[in-house]
């Protein structure tokens, strides 16, 4: 987490989205996803 600075001075703390009643399973089935696809990107 970053603080960025708005347009008025004041700090925002961006955060990132985490969906906590998310099912582990789901949860590996994304984790599988992203893994083939960072490797379809190295392999490019």
């Amino acid at each position: 987490m970053q603080p960025l600075s708005s347009a008025d001075g004041s700090e925002v703390v961006v955060r990132e989205k985490k969906k906590a009643h998310t099912p582990k399973k789901e949860k590996s089935v994304l984790q599988g996803k992203l893994t083939n696809l960072a490797g379809q990107i190295g392999k490019a």
